[in-house]
């Protein structure tokens, strides 16, 4: 979907608009990934820091990947749907869930699918 893009979680507390097109997808198969999404998998698209815009009131919580990387997901504080994460390594890029670039029928804003 071409850019710009417009949605937020499931309550509506946060929005998000997403100005640029993602990186790329991936299909990640690490245990977080797989308790996040209840599946072998979790799909994520990278995006670049300053092509996502977010509004509203955000928790923060920070953990360790198997990897060893510093990784810190960025969610709802009321229905608690990621909105990104991103790693201590990597901080000019953003992960976020590719259910940011879907639309409801007959509406003009995206909504994420949480």
């Amino acid at each position: 979907m071409p850019a710009p893009n417009t949605g937020g979680c499931q309550c509506g507390s946060v929005r998000y608009v997403l100005t640029t097109e993602p990186i790329r997808l991936v299909a990640c198969h690490c245990k977080e990934c797989q308790r996040q999404s209840g599946s072998a998998f979790g799909m994520s698209m990278p995006l670049k820091k300053d092509g996502l815009t977010v509004t509203g009131l955000t928790k923060q919580i920070t953990r360790i990947a198997d990897s060893g990387n510093e990784v810190t997901g960025v969610f709802c504080p009321e229905c608690g749907v990621r909105i990104y994460h991103v790693l201590k390594s990597a901080q000019d890029v953003l992960s976020s869930n590719p259910a940011l670039l879907m639309t409801q029928v007959g509406s003009d804003q995206a909504t994420s699918s949480g």
